[in-house]
């Protein structure tokens, strides 16, 4: 028989440090679960609320403790039913039929910034700590204190069966949108794109537009795969037992009507045009706050994948193959009560929302990008760009990608031979699904010149004079970025204009030293060539400092774009060597 370790018996000890425990079952081995258990009953002193005074609790273990993972559930006898803010899907019983699924959440909810966690990992105090914090748990959901008002608004656990991803984009303009019908159904558009699923449109049942999505290039190639769905929209989240999405049909007919609507009704005009298809989906909206207790401002959607309707061929037998008739089998035999729902993974792919964990200032966004040079530093500065939430870029350059080039670029071998403008444009469009990016297969030249008048930010990548030139005999204001490494990339150039042309001259007079510098360096070094040819020497320097130049030059720009500035900036990033370790950092001269 299976014996805890000396460590987990060493951590059971924390439950003699509270009054409100009793102790119903020690350290128990579970082979469904592969995990350690101990059950345990919470006596309460306050007042009866939302919870009775006495409820039972199982504590799971690693076997690794006090590594591995601890969670807290309520008993299947004794425990609670109903799902609270803070729990997972209380709604199911665990094989082993002792605790239901509705885990607690116990965690710091800072534990994954910076690994800063509050939760101990010893072995004498982490079992500790989690009997502390569900005795805390316990009497806020008692009080109904789990949550306040301003706290960020949660959505309760979907419990996903299907691994389809279906996408949305909603923010307070569309928002606005949705109060502008009264259309509680109709029927929405899909586009595929792997295993994703995104609607670029919502219609009601007589064809009008309800609300459309534009979206980026990775999602509006022309051969897509396009599906019809249906969808109905709420007046609140539909819930049950308290916080609990509805696991069967028949909790959702009664989240529903809890809000004094009737399922069947919305969805009858529907289902006669969803009934060919072998499988259909169903989209769920309702209006959400951004804080708890705030005013409600965004569309959420959940996602159903209804199973298969009635048809002429699927009738039961004795029912005539009409409508009505299918309605009727629908209800009775297939979206009934008790068949559990089949829920998908959705997510709002608003640009607000999927850029939440870095994005630049609405300033920045909004701004029109040319990047002039798609070379190693000019790919790394589009992609920091794009991910940072910039959505209109275009991309100069009439070269094309050769292997030797991807020891230092964003693109891949499956790439050689492509224009690196047109491969670029590919892999930017999949990093950001609301990204238009557009390509100009041309070196910059007088004849074209022109072409600079229609962006607001023009970004040179190549350091070139003749670009340089180009970009100074400007007639139109813009802001004007030129970015260029030195040899080894020791040197990083950076200048910065706002306005019409291109300070070439103050540029020129306070690089020129340095560019001399890395000219004589170059002179006194053997250059590695590539491959065998007249004139093939290759610029040494690795990825990294392409990476790190470009990060530099994205970073100020930003900056100075944010703060206004109207000043000329010369900016030299000059790498200084710390002792014999090799160690070193680029130190910022503004010349």
């Amino acid at each position: 028989m299976k014996e805890p370790s000396e460590s987990i018996l060493c951590g059971r000890r924390a439950i003699e440090n509270y009054s409100e425990i009793t102790l119903i079952k020690d350290v128990t081995w579970d082979e469904h679960a592969e995990c350690w258990y101990i059950c345990f009953g919470v006596l309460l002193e306050d007042e009866p609320i939302n919870l009775p005074t006495y409820t039972e609790w199982y504590i799971t273990i690693d076997d690794s403790y006090p590594s591995g993972t601890i969670k807290v559930y309520p008993a299947n006898h004794n425990g609670i039913k109903g799902t609270f803010f803070h729990q997972s899907c209380n709604a199911k019983i665990a094989e082993n039929g002792q605790w239901r699924s509705g885990d607690l959440c116990l965690r710091d909810p800072y534990a994954d910034i910076c690994g800063q966690s509050c939760e101990p990992k010893d072995e004498k105090t982490r079992l500790d700590w989690n009997f502390y914090r569900t005795i805390k748990w316990i009497k806020a959901a008692n009080k109904g204190n789990l949550i306040k008002a301003d706290d960020f608004f949660e959505l309760p656990q979907i419990p996903w069966t299907c691994n389809l991803h279906l996408v949305f984009d909603e923010d307070i303009v569309s928002f606005m949108e949705w109060e502008s019908t009264d259309s509680k159904c109709g029927i929405c558009t899909l586009i595929r794109k792997e295993k994703v699923l995104c609607v670029t449109e919502f219609r009601d049942l007589k064809g009008n537009l309800c609300k459309g999505t534009v979206w980026g290039d990775y999602f509006s190639e022309k051969k897509q795969c396009k599906y019809e769905a249906g969808w109905i929209l709420l007046k609140s989240i539909p819930v049950v037992n308290g916080w609990q999405c509805p696991i069967n049909y028949g909790e959702l007919f009664q989240a529903i009507e809890n809000q004094g609507e009737d399922f069947k009704t919305l969805i009858t005009p529907l289902l006669k045009k969803l009934r060919k298809k072998k499988a259909s989906i169903l989209l769920i909206g309702f209006p959400i706050p951004k804080l708890y207790g705030g005013e409600k401002n965004n569309i959420h959607w959940w996602a159903i994948r209804l199973p298969k309707l009635s048809n002429q061929y699927s009738i039961k037998t004795g029912f005539r193959p009409i409508e009505r008739n299918y309605v009727f089998c629908d209800f009775k035999f297939i979206i009934k009560n008790n068949r559990e729902i089949e829920w998908m993974i959705t997510e709002n792919w608003t640009s607000e929302s999927l850029m939440s964990r870095g994005m630049y200032s609405i300033d920045v966004c909004k701004l029109n990008f040319l990047i002039i040079g798609c070379g190693a530093v000019g790919s790394s500065v589009a992609e920091q760009l794009v991910r940072s939430g910039i959505t209109r870029i275009t991309l100069m350059d009439d070269d094309i990608l050769n292997a030797g080039n991807i020891v230092r670029h964003s693109l891949e071998y499956g790439d050689i031979d492509c224009k690196k403008t047109n491969a670029l444009k590919r892999h930017l469009s999949s990093i950001n699904c609301h990204a238009k990016i557009y390509e100009l297969q041309s070196r910059l030249e007088a004849n074209n010149a022109s072409v600079m008048n229609e962006y607001s930010v023009i970004i040179d990548c190549t350091g070139n004079d003749e670009v340089l030139q180009l970009l100074n005999e400007r007639k139109k204001a813009a802001i004007v970025c030129s970015v260029s490494v030195g040899y080894r990339a020791n040197n990083v150039y950076f200048g910065y204009h706002k306005g019409f042309g291109f300070p070439i001259k103050k540029y020129v007079d306070k690089f020129r030293d340095y560019i001399k510098k890395d000219s004589e360096d170059m002179e006194g070094e053997k250059i590695p060539w590539e491959g065998i040819g007249c004139w093939n020497p290759v610029f040494p320097a690795c990825s990294i400092d392409m990476v790190m130049a470009s990060t530099m030059a994205v970073k100020l720009l930003t900056k100075l774009i944010d703060s206004n500035c109207a000043e000329d900036k010369m900016i030299l990033f000059q790498w200084k060597e710390k002792g014999n370790e090799g160690i070193g950092f680029y130190d910022a001269v503004c010349l």
